[in-house]
């Protein structure tokens, strides 16, 4: 008993510590965002950020560590059910991510960082100062040593039964238009707005995938 007494304050000063600021509001007054901080003083530091729809119900929470999203990030439908779980590295999706509805999982597969590589069109182009002008115009100036968030790996899809249907393998090199690269970047907003999209096409996600990498 002894022990437990001793442990409880330590407890109350690191839950005490940590100090919730909204950052921004809807309009209506609603509450958009919420920073969480530990620490004071010069030993403050940036440890969770905290989104909501504007119905007041939570959209994501994030870990945060050295000024960047680093860990567990976690965005929610607006009934308040978890849609993706995953992880950030340095700002960009990193690792295993799962999307779910209704506690069954849509996809999951894991998310690296590929290298951009030419597209074939622009390869062909003999004069060798427009060809690397076009490259990088299209991928950014320093497309040879950047590389974009995609998938990897093998990625499993199931169906709205809960079944396993589909796998696909995203270990060959993509066009960076590919869906991994465009959707992958997003911000929690972002994510959010895909969970929005997945219920319209009724949590068929290789029926959103198919109709985005169309467009």
């Amino acid at each position: 008993m002894k022990r437990l007494w001793l442990i409880l304050p330590v407890i109350s000063l690191v839950v005490a510590q940590q100090n919730e600021v909204i950052t921004d509001r809807y309009p209506s007054g609603v509450k958009k965002s919420i920073t969480v901080y530990e620490g004071k003083g010069s030993k403050e530091k940036l440890v969770q950020k905290l989104g909501y729809y504007e119905s007041g119900n939570l959209m994501f929470r994030t870990d945060w560590e050295n000024g960047k999203r680093n860990g567990a990030v976690k965005v929610y439908y607006e009934t308040g059910e978890i849609g993706i779980s995953g992880f950030y590295d340095n700002d960009s999706l990193s690792g295993v991510i799962t999307i779910t509805e209704k506690n069954r999982k849509i996809a999951e597969g894991s998310l690296g960082r590929k290298k951009y590589e030419m597209p074939l069109w622009v390869s062909v182009i003999e004069d060798s100062v427009e060809r690397e002008k076009m490259a990088s115009t299209m991928l950014g100036k320093n497309w040879r040593t950047s590389r974009y968030v995609s998938k990897t790996g093998i990625w499993k899809y199931w169906n709205i039964e809960g079944e396993l249907f589909a796998e696909k393998s995203y270990d060959g090199v993509e066009d960076y238009y590919e869906l991994s690269m465009s959707s992958f970047h997003y911000n929690e907003i972002s994510l959010a707005a895909l969970l929005l999209s997945m219920v319209e096409y009724n949590y068929d996600y290789l029926a959103w995938e198919k109709d985005l990498d169309d467009i």
